[in-house]
């Protein structure tokens, strides 16, 4: 690698790095910022509560909205960056699982963001509305293009998942970081299985083990990452 492309290569993981560290204190807001949320607007909660109670005052998940799209942005611009922490020329698995975080990113970022903006206004049609319309709404008010978090959540939890394996195969330091990723990734694989079967208790601990390891996680390879490309 000539002095220019490291110059690039360089100035590249830093962003990447930041962008991670991004992701892990976005995370965190998103966490606390739950625990804010009436208990008819949090997960699970069907639309002919959450609805209404949006419409009062939505001002909360208004905001939780905003901080998952953003972490999904700047998510975007982590995975490279943290792939090229295990693996430089990013072939094989870490290629086709950055592959899949990137669309999983992407996917939260533009959902949320498109959620922002739909959920005010169906949230006031079905106050505004009949029985009807509201039964309607209350069935398909749901906005999401990831209902059960198989890419935000299994497509990103298998890249981390990767790259933390491959890292501790490879005996890159710190050794903690890597063995933290791979419980990440595995609390990440376990919230669609919960989704699915609809097990509440399983949706709660990785929700909250896993929003709490992911945090520190991102945090920590992003520092890792931005020192390392100095």
């Amino acid at each position: 690698m000539d002095e220019r492309a490291a110059s690039i290569g360089g100035l590249g993981s830093r962003v990447g790095g930041t962008c991670a560290m991004l992701v892990g204190l976005l995370t965190a807001m998103a966490g606390i910022t739950y625990l804010f949320l009436p208990e008819a607007q949090r997960l699970q909660v069907p639309g002919s509560e959450l609805l209404p109670s949006f419409a009062e005052d939505g001002s909360v998940l208004r905001l939780e909205l905003l901080e998952l799209g953003l972490l999904g942005i700047f998510g975007l611009g982590a995975v490279a960056a943290l792939s090229r922490q295990v693996a430089w020329d990013r072939g094989g698995w870490v290629q086709w699982a950055s592959t899949i975080a990137t669309v999983g990113f992407a996917v939260t970022a533009v959902g949320q963001f498109i959620t922002l903006e739909r959920l005010p206004r169906v949230a006031s049609a079905f106050v505004a509305g009949d029985q009807a319309t509201q039964d309607a709404l209350a069935a398909l008010w749901k906005s999401t293009l990831d209902p059960y978090g198989l890419f935000g959540f299994g497509g990103v939890g298998l890249w981390v998942l990767v790259i933390s394996v491959l890292g501790l195969r490879q005996s890159q330091a710190p050794r903690a970081l890597w063995l933290l990723g791979i419980a990440v990734g595995i609390l990440y694989e376990l919230v669609p299985l919960g989704q699915i079967a609809e097990v509440s208790g399983l949706i709660v601990f990785t929700g909250v083990a896993g929003g709490i390891l992911a945090a520190v996680w991102y945090l920590w390879a992003g520092l890792v990452t931005v020192r390392g490309s100095r």
